[in-house]
């Protein structure tokens, strides 16, 4: 069964593949990572970490493409190298 992470990965290498224009999930990142959010925690994961992961994805339609480009990039390289570590800061 996929974890929460796994998902979130799915959904941000499809964002990317769409060229970051927030279409990658119904309602957006931001609606996307409350949910993601509520499903992450239920799952048993640091609160610390699951909220960061959220505030990054939080605000992702004002950004611009370059912004949006190293946000996608920013998590996708946590989720990579040691999930149980905290995610970087905005």
């Amino acid at each position: 069964m996929p974890t929460v992470f796994d998902k979130l990965e799915k959904i941000l290498r499809l964002e990317i593949s769409q060229g970051h224009r927030n279409r990658a999930v119904i309602g957006g990142l931001e609606g996307f990572a409350e949910i993601w959010r509520k499903e992450a925690l239920e799952e048993g994961h640091s609160q610390t970490r699951i909220d960061r992961i959220a505030d990054l994805l939080s605000g992702y339609a004002e950004l611009d493409q370059a912004r949006r480009a190293q946000t996608m990039g920013d998590i996708l390289s946590w989720l990579e190298g040691d999930a149980e570590s905290t995610p970087p800061r905005r």
